[in-house]
C-alpha cells in the first residue's frame, strides 16, 4: 500500500479505531460491572500478584514468592508498568487491553487490504467485525494476555507481509524484534523461523535471493537478542536452556486428558471438567514418579516435557488422533458449557464461510502464501498440545477476512446469475464471470 493509498484510507481507519476503543470502554466499564459475579473473574491466571511484586522492586515472583516459571515475562512486565505509573487498579489494565484492541483493529484493516487490495468492503467489514469479536471483546476488562497477543501478532503479520514485498534486512530486523516481543508474550511462536525458511524459498523463485537470505538472517538474530534476557533467566532457573515459559510439558498432558476425559470428536464437556480431571491426572504421576522424594516446579516440568516428547515417539498413532480430535476443541473448547454452545453457533457460520473464502482466493491467486502458512503453523501447534478457544483469538482477524471474503463472493455469484438474462433454447448458456 502506497503513502497516497494509506492517506486516502486514514479516515476508516481513525473510525474503526475509534468504534473498537468505544467498544471495549462500553464492555468494560459498562456491561462487565453488570455480569453475574461468576463471570466476572478478572485474574483467572494470577498476574496480579506478579505484577505487584515486580512494580514494588521484588522481582518477577508470584504471591508465594517463588520465582515464576510458567508465564512468559511481557504481559506481567506491562501490568507491573501501568501499577507502578496509575497505581494498582484494574482499570487501567482494562483501558490498556482496549487501546490494544483498538488497535489491533486498525491493523487488522491494514492487512487485509493488502491482500485484498482491490476490495473496499471486506478490509473494512472483517476489521468491524473483528472489533466486535465477541470472544475477543470478553477478555479486555480481565488481567490477561490476549490483547496484548493479539495485537503482536497482528504486528508481525503486517511486518512480514510488508518484508516479503520489499525485502531489506533492516525489515528483517523489525520483524523479529516484533517476532521477539510475541515469543515473550506467548512462547507458541517460537519456532516461527523455521516456518519461514519455505515460505522465503518459495517466494524467492525468480526473484534475487540474496535479500530475502538477509531478511531472514537478520530476522532471526533480532528475535533471539529481544529474547536473550529471559533465556538467560531461564538458564538461572533450571540450568539448561529453556527458551520459553516452563509449561509445554504441562499443557501437553492437559491435552491428553482433554481428549481421552471427552473422547467425542465434538467436546461435549467444558475446560473445567477437564482442568479437573488433569490435576487428579496429574497428582497421580507426582506420586508415582517422586517416591518420597518432592519435586520442585522446575523439576516437574522438566520431567513433562521429556515425558511428552518421549509418548510422540512411542505411540505416535494416539499423538495422531489427539492432533485430529483437538483441532474442533481449538475453536469451542472453553470454560462453562454456555459460552462452549454460543462459540459452537458462531464457529459453524464462521469457519464454512471462511474454507469458502480460503477456496476463493486460491482459485483468484490473492497471494497469501505466509499469511496462510503462520495460520497452519499457529493451529497445529495448538492442536498438538492442548487446543483452547481463547487461543483461537489471536488468529481471529485473519479468520473473519477470509470468511467476509468467502461471503463477498457467494453474494456476487447469486447476484450476478440473478442478473444474467434468459438464454433462449438452443443457444448455449452463458457462465457467470469470475469476481
Amino acid at each position: 500500500m502506497s503513502a497516497t493509498t494509506l492517506r486516502t484510507r486514514a479516515l476508516p481507519i481513525a473510525l474503526l479505531s475509534l468504534f473498537a476503543f468505544l467498544v471495549g470502554l462500553v464492555f468494560s466499564f459498562g456491561v462487565f460491572p453488570a455480569l453475574p459475579a461468576d463471570l466476572r473473574m478478572t485474574d483467572a491466571d494470577y498476574i496480579d500478584a506478579i505484577a505487584r511484586n515486580i512494580s514494588e522492586g521484588g522481582g518477577m515472583v508470584d504471591g508465594a514468592g517463588d520465582r515464576v516459571i510458567y508465564w512468559d515475562p511481557l504481559y506481567p512486565l506491562l501490568v507491573a508498568a501501568l501499577y507502578t505509573v496509575f497505581g494498582p487498579n484494574l482499570w487501567a489494565v482494562q483501558l490498556a487491553n482496549t487501546v490494544l484492541h483498538a488497535l489491533t483493529v486498525a491493523i487488522a484493516y491494514v492487512i487485509v487490504s493488502r491482500v485484498y487490495p482491490r476490495s473496499r468492503w471486506v478490509p473494512l467489514l472483517a476489521a468491524g467485525a473483528f472489533a466486535v469479536y465477541p470472544h475477543a471483546v470478553w477478555y479486555l476488562p480481565r488481567i490477561t494476555l490476549a490483547a496484548l497477543n493479539t495485537f503482536l501478532i497482528a504486528c508481525f503479520v503486517l511486518s512480514l507481509l510488508l518484508l516479503l514485498e520489499s525485502p531489506s534486512w533492516r525489515k528483517g530486523a523489525v520483524s523479529g524484534f516484533i517476532l521477539g516481543l510475541s515469543t515473550l508474550t506467548r512462547g507458541v511462536t517460537f519456532l516461527i523461523p523455521l516456518l519461514l525458511i519455505p515460505v522465503f524459498l518459495i517466494e524467492a523463485r525468480g526473484k534475487e535471493k540474496m535479500p530475502l537470505a538477509l531478511s531472514w538472517l537478520f530476522l532471526v538474530l533480532a528475535m533471539l537478542v529481544t529474547m536473550t534476557p529471559s533465556f538467560l533467566r531461564n538458564y538461572d532457573i533450571a540450568g539448561t536452556f529453556q527458551p520459553v515459559a516452563f509449561k509445554t510439558g504441562l499443557m501437553f498432558l492437559r491435552g491428553d486428558v482433554s481428549v481421552t476425559h471427552d473422547p467425542g470428536f465434538i467436546p461435549s464437556r467444558d475446560f473445567g471438567e477437564v482442568d479437573r480431571a488433569s490435576a487428579v491426572k496429574e497428582k497421580e504421576i507426582r506420586k508415582e514418579v517422586e517416591k518420597g522424594r518432592q519435586m520442585t516446579e522446575v523439576e516437574w516440568s522438566l520431567f513433562l516435557q521429556r515425558r511428552a516428547i518421549q509418548s510422540v515417539v512411542e505411540e505416535p498413532g494416539a499423538f495422531l488422533r489427539k492432533v485430529v480430535w483437538q483441532v474442533p476443541r481449538f475453536w469451542v473448547l472453553a470454560y462453562g458449557i454456555t459460552k462452549m454452545t454460543l462459540l459452537k453457533i458462531s464457529q459453524s457460520v464462521i469457519l464454512p464461510l471462511a474454507a469458502v473464502g480460503l477456496w476463493f482466493s486460491l482459485r483468484n491467486r490473492v497471494p497469501m502464501l505466509s499469511l496462510a502458512a503462520f495460520l497452519v503453523y499457529y493451529i497445529g501447534v495448538h492442536v498438538s498440545i492442548l487446543a483452547l478457544a481463547g487461543y483461537s483469538v489471536p488468529i481471529m482477524p485473519y479468520v473473519l477476512m477470509l470468511a467476509i471474503y468467502g461471503l463477498a463472493n457467494l453474494a456476487q455469484k447469486v447476484t450476478t446469475r440473478r442478473r444474467l438474462p434468459a438464454v433462449p433454447a438452443g443457444l448455449p448458456s452463458r457462465k457467470a464471470p469470475s469476481p
